[in-house]
């Protein structure tokens, strides 16, 4: 084994990726030969740059050499406006119907600011785009603050290379020169390649793919007509190391391997098979010292320093509401303009304008001919922030308990609410009445002290907190948010709505609550705090249109996960 080797495999799998490296490379670096391999290879994509506007950004992009002409688009950007459509003052000045193309016909190079803002339509049809044969690359330039925040996975998974450029300082940087010609990998490089990608648990069909193309252009760049081995060093590196999720396993070396011995007498003979498939199995999922020495020595880091999704779908953003007003300007639709909407006067002439022809109007027709399928209504869209409402149960002797559960709980929440940009409010019922303990708020020092002023015993006034929950609710609606009531009780309400000592109307008056609660359509979690699941809790959830999660030995831990599963959902 040469040193060389001998210490990137100790250093690779030994050394922790907290510590300093003094010969890993530059995340600068790394951005430059990134955009000029794609440069060389446009089907390569492009670059998923996370980086926040400053000198980092700057530098990098002032040395690149993308291809010519480099349009800038925003996510608000309309579909006419990147795919093309209708040249407007054309049609309207010669009655003829004439096509005006769009960002991606007429750019050499695309660059998306302000990626992470990019919506699930736009995302999808730009990689539509982009996947297409000769189609200019894209360079996703993602300035998230938020670890949950970051362009749709249906976008950068058509982006061959993931750059990390956070807290990264600028510097002088010296152009790449362009390649002159691509090389060709080989079958042995693409079956390395692939072979690398398993190893490393990469789920992407394309990042295979993506190393093959980014090794023959480094190849290319560096004047080769072959891929040498620091070409695939470099594809792993920039194209499969941010995708891995699992560390490989380094196969030892070892002296000539003795013929397998016969099978033990009691061994049936399908054993040994199923031995040797095992086998080859193993060495399917590990990698020889030769292969392991083309991945990157910091790849813990890289893999350390992956963006992780929020498991909770939607964090914090809440609905969708599209508005007539204000917002995030949408698609224009029909309509005829009144208090719902105003009229778009640009896309109403769109639409009439190829059928002026056959109307006769236009140029020497009298003036243009409008029909009421013409009438465009404009459209916006907002996102409501979210609320979690927890109702908690404090009566009973497991009051205490329950309490140090839910506040757990909402603790967990409200340290995740930064990130998912949601808000807590909290409601307490025991005796014979509930208490709202936490107005809205993102406040941890706030909840804290409501949570500890908090105390339990009494009866189970259930419908009276499900009626507090409510009432919540219903203001937090009021107010442009999006409500979701968590309800952690163990379901053996005692206490009426109007206070009387009555389980039979204290039950009918939860599940007529509960019902109001499901219309309204604001769903959540009914957590079952009992020793035993209660039916009366899964009728109580259903009317509610919220998922039901029995946790006779709930934790604060496995609270907050039943809440987020359930929200997720």
């Amino acid at each position: 084994m040469t040193p060389a080797l001998r210490r990137g495999l100790s250093v690779r799998f030994l050394r922790s990726s907290a510590e300093p490296m003094d010969d890993t490379p530059d995340p600068l670096d790394d951005a430059r030969l990134a955009l000029a391999l794609v440069a060389a290879d446009p089907s390569l994509g492009g670059v998923w740059l996370k980086a926040r506007v400053g000198p980092a950004l700057n530098t990098v992009m002032d040395a690149a050499d993308l291809p010519a002409p480099v349009r800038r688009i925003h996510p608000s950007i309309t579909d006419e406006q990147l795919f093309g459509g209708i040249d407007l003052e054309a049609a309207l000045a010669t009655g003829a119907l004439r096509q005006r193309e769009g960002v991606i016909a007429r750019a050499g190079s695309i660059i998306l600011t302000m990626a992470e803002r990019c919506e699930a339509g736009l995302a999808a049809r730009l990689a539509g785009a982009i996947s297409a044969p000769d189609a200019p690359p894209l360079i996703a330039i993602d300035e998230a603050a938020d670890p949950g925040e970051g362009p749709p996975e249906s976008l950068t998974e058509c982006l061959a290379f993931h750059v990390d450029l956070t807290g990264v300082a600028g510097r002088e940087l010296e152009p790449t020169e362009a390649a002159t010609a691509v090389a060709t990998a080989s079958g042995e490089d693409i079956e390395t390649l692939v072979k690398i990608a398993a190893v490393l648990g990469v789920n992407s069909l394309r990042a295979p793919t993506f190393a093959v193309r980014a090794a023959a252009a480094a190849a290319g760049l560096a004047g080769r007509t072959a891929v040498a081995e620091d070409d695939i060093a470099l594809a792993v590196r920039l194209a499969l190391a941010p995708r891995a999720t699992r560390t490989p396993v380094v196969e030892e070396e070892t002296a000539e391997k003795p013929d397998t011995p016969p099978p033990p007498q009691d061994q049936e003979p399908g054993d040994s098979e199923t031995a040797q498939t095992s086998d080859q199995t193993a060495d399917a999922e590990s990698l020889t010292e030769a292969e392991a020495a083309l991945l990157p020595d910091d790849l813990l880091a890289l893999m350390a320093g992956r963006r992780l999704r929020g498991t909770l779908t939607g964090a914090g953003v809440g609905q969708k509401q599209v508005s007539g007003q204000r917002g995030r300007p949408l698609p224009s639709r029909p309509g005829r303009p009144g208090a719902a909407g105003r009229l778009d006067m640009l896309a109403t002439l769109r639409a009439a304008a190829p059928m002026q022809r056959l109307r006769g109007g236009g140029d020497g027709g009298g003036g243009l001919k409008f029909r009421k399928e013409d009438l465009r209504l404009r459209r916006y869209q907002n996102r409501r922030e979210r609320l979690v409402i927890f109702a908690v149960d404090l009566s009973g002797s497991a009051a205490r308990a329950r309490l140090a559960e839910a506040k757990g709980a909402v603790e967990l929440m409200l340290s995740r609410a930064y990130e998912d940009r949601d808000q807590i409010a909290l409601v307490g019922f025991r005796g014979k009445t509930a208490e709202v303990l936490l107005p809205p708020t993102r406040s941890l020092v706030m909840t804290k002290k409501r949570l500890a002023e908090a105390m339990g015993g009494g009866g189970t006034p259930l419908a009276s907190g499900l009626a507090a929950a409510f009432g919540v609710a219903e203001r937090a609606k009021g107010a442009g948010m999006t409500p979701q009531i968590v309800t952690l009780t163990d379901g053996r309400a005692n206490v009426a709505l109007d206070g009387a000592g009555d389980r039979t109307r204290a039950a009918e008056d939860a599940l007529k609550l509960a019902r109001a609660i499901g219309a309204s359509g604001y769903g959540g979690c009914v957590i079952d705090t009992g020793r035993r699941p209660e039916p009366k809790l899964t009728d109580l959830a259903a009317a509610m249109d919220a998922a039901y999660a029995p946790l006779p030995h709930a934790s604060p831990n496995a609270v907050s996960a039943a809440v987020t599963a359930a929200l997720a959902g």
